[in-house]
């Protein structure tokens, strides 16, 4: 296998046989569960203000101590935020206005958002990383308006579009390396993954991702199985399958992730035109 690894940092590891002191090229900071919205995959109630964050303020300032105390010119990439939102969260949106760039050129931001702060305005406050962004990955989990309503409680759709496009625009300008936009597959949404794939397209992104809903503890066993919709045993589960069976699921835009089996199962099991 070793004859098989073309990565220069693998190759210096093999051959120097390095175990113990490596430097890392991926932190994902996700401590801070700070966010605008409040969706119920997520939790139960809003958590935003400060009081959220304070508590993880030792170990952050650890970390960007690490990462920020002197210019270099590691490759490191640094992502945020699978817990919150970064845009509104006290850690790490000072990070995100205040950092120069310039110091660290082998750095690259992966920046998760649910896009509702990532405006124009946010855009250029953020100028002095322009150059380090890599990956802008946007939480959508709808196609429709409606959909969006009841699993996004706090957003705004109609500002979430507007962003969407400027995001494209910049995508298309080479602004920044890869802009996906995601669904969390479940009862309450899967009839529009269409539609959400067809606003991928539309505004301009790389991949439109798809996955199964996981469960953070926010529901009983019984209300988390009411929306595994690709479950054979669910009440839905034949819809859900001719909905995966449609042509558009296999849009190289599409990143079907853990649904690929049941989009497997879904092309044997119907057949559908294309609409």
């Amino acid at each position: 296998m070793r004859d098989k690894v073309t990565d220069p940092r693998m190759l210096a590891i093999l051959k120097n046989e390095q175990i113990n002191e490596l430097e890392p090229t991926r932190l994902v900071l996700s401590y801070d569960p700070t966010c605008n919205l409040w969706c119920p995959s997520c939790r139960t109630t809003p958590v935003n203000g400060v009081g959220a964050a304070e508590r993880f303020r030792p170990i952050h300032d650890r970390i960007m101590n690490y990462i920020f105390n002197k210019p270099h010119q590691h490759r490191l990439t640094v992502a945020m935020s699978g817990g919150g939102d970064p845009f509104v969260s006290p850690l790490f949106r000072p990070l995100l206005i205040s950092t120069d760039g310039t110091k660290f050129p082998n750095l690259r931001f992966e920046i998760w958002t649910n896009g509702i702060l990532l405006t124009p305005l946010m855009w250029d406050k953020m100028s002095g990383i322009h150059q380090n962004l890599g990956v802008i990955s946007v939480s959508v989990d709808a196609g429709c308006e409606e959909d969006y309503a009841k699993l996004r409680p706090g957003g705004n759709w109609s500002l979430l579009q507007k962003n969407l496009e400027f995001i494209g625009q910049k995508r298309q300008l080479k602004l920044f390396d890869f802009f996906s936009i995601n669904m969390v597959v479940q009862r309450q949404n899967y009839r529009g993954i269409c539609d959400f794939i067809r606003l991928g397209k539309k505004v301009g992104a790389d991949s439109c991702q798809l996955s199964m809903l996981v469960n953070f503890g926010t529901w009983s066993t019984q209300q988390y199985e009411d929306r595994c919709v690709w479950n054979d045993s669910h009440p839905e589960h034949e819809n859900f399958l001719k909905v995966m069976a449609n042509p558009l699921l296999y849009d190289p835009i599409v990143g079907i992730t853990n649904l690929a089996i049941v989009r497997q199962k879904a092309s044997g099991a119907v057949t559908l035109s294309t609409g």
